[in-house]
């Protein structure tokens, strides 16, 4: 289910069907030196910054064992005049992304090539093409199914942050270390069929999908460990727990009945709505079974940064997120709830200009970085780490100056969402 601001999508609309061109892979360096200015980020540089990311959540391993990259990509302005960019900067300041993808199938990342653009904007648990995905996307040519709902958000999502970033005059530099990281608290990758959705409902003669209402407050009980039973049906958590991805075993037909009655009884309690191409639930209907199962405190909010620190690094449980959005012209209303359950976050160097009394002032603060986890409830589908304020819809991904004569292009069909990104927040669980 996808929800979301209303941003501008201005350079991308225009600036991603540039070129893609190979990049040779260099040594990383670590840190970026701080620049009072806007600049291309060298490959080096920015390819040290997934490094030093890659060794927080890639965990304690050795060099050797962790993700290397094997390809590097870069988009650039290329369809753009030879000189000068529609926003007087010169022309070799052309580069805006850098696709990566990891040896082995281990993953894929999208990095800033433009200094506005935070140094890395989204890594991924398994390999996308991320080209093709942003570059190529047109939303009314995206199914309508639960596997195309996943897609759609995440592409939406992304592409939105990197168009409104770039269209800042906020620069990034002198980044820090990390000052904090959760590591993913799930252990599941669970999706909406066999056997999750074994005990729905049959529409015309079809199993319905479980629902990523059910397989997200599913996948946050199975991490709490609670509820012990809803409505009268005890759960045996020990059984569902062989449906984690490091389990060293296949799950057991026990195993399999059990998460599926799991997932029938979330979906009888949130009220699900089971239809042949998805199953939908509402945002009430989610905070009131999390209080009937004994979640303290629960209350639903619009998602920023400091509800989502409350609960990584606070309280330290998952947290449901939904997004949804409404579109006219045949493009039915689409909904998505995920799970984020980790994050890490560090504080940065930024360097803005505002205009005054006919000037244009430069300074300089301190920022914070969040990168949450995500688990978007498709067997694995897109779950990895993504820029926190590209789901903070509820004010501007950066600062935005209209008096500094930037080129504002008209917002095609089909880019916009409104700002309807939610968290349902507890403050931990006790009894039932």
């Amino acid at each position: 289910m996808i929800a979301f601001r209303r941003f501008l999508p201005l350079l991308l609309i225009g600036l991603l069907c540039g070129c893609l061109q190979e990049s040779e892979t260099v040594r990383p360096q670590q840190n970026f030196r701080p620049m009072a200015a806007r600049r291309t980020i060298p490959v080096d540089e920015a390819l040290g910054q997934l490094d030093g990311l890659l060794a927080m959540i890639d965990g304690p391993t050795t060099r050797a064992s962790r993700r290397s990259v094997e390809r590097v990509r870069v988009l650039r302005r290329c369809d753009l005049a030879a000189t000068r960019s529609e926003n007087g900067y010169p022309a070799d300041l052309d580069s805006i992304l850098y696709f990566v993808d990891f040896a082995d199938d281990r993953g894929s990342a999208i990095l800033g090539a433009d200094n506005r653009l935070p140094a890395v904007v989204t890594v991924t648990e398994s390999p996308i093409d991320w080209k093709r995905k942003l570059v190529d996307f047109d939303i009314t040519r995206i199914g309508t199914g639960p596997v195309d709902t996943v897609g759609r958000t995440i592409i939406s999502l992304v592409k939105n942050y990197i168009d409104y970033q770039v269209s800042s005059r906020g620069f990034r530099s002198w980044y820090r270390e990390w000052e904090e990281y959760v590591p993913p608290m799930m252990r599941t990758k669970w999706t909406q069929t066999a056997p999750y959705n074994d005990y729905c409902y049959t529409v015309d003669g079809q199993k319905a999908y479980a629902g990523c209402g059910p397989i997200a407050i599913g996948q946050v009980f199975a991490s709490n460990r609670w509820p012990n039973q809803i409505n009268g049906y005890y759960i045996d958590w020990n059984l569902i727990e062989q449906f984690n991805y490091d389990y060293p075993s296949p799950p057991s037909d026990d195993a399999c009945t059990a998460v599926a009655y799991l997932i029938h009884e979330i979906g009888e309690g949130v009220l699900a709505e089971y239809k042949i191409n998805g199953t939908f639930s509402g945002l009430g209907a989610h905070e009131t079974f999390f209080e009937e199962c004994g979640y303290d405190s629960v209350r639903t909010e619009r998602y920023n940064n400091e509800n989502i620190k409350e609960m990584l690094f606070t309280v330290q449980c998952p947290v449901v997120l939904l997004g949804y959005a409404d579109h006219e012209d045949g493009i039915r209303k689409i909904s998505h709830f995920w799970v984020v359950d980790g994050g890490l976050r560090r504080y940065f160097t930024l360097c803005s200009q505002v205009s005054s009394a006919g000037r244009i002032v430069e300074f300089e603060s301190d920022a914070e970085e969040l990168i949450v986890h995500c688990n978007f409830g498709w067997d694995g589908l897109c779950d990895g780490y993504y820029q926190s304020d590209m789901f903070d819809l509820s004010k501007p991904a950066v600062d935005y100056d209209e008096k500094l004569d930037e080129s504002v292009p008209l917002n095609p069909p089909y880019y916009l969402f409104d700002q309807n990104l939610y968290l349902t927040m507890y403050s931990g669980y006790g009894s039932n």
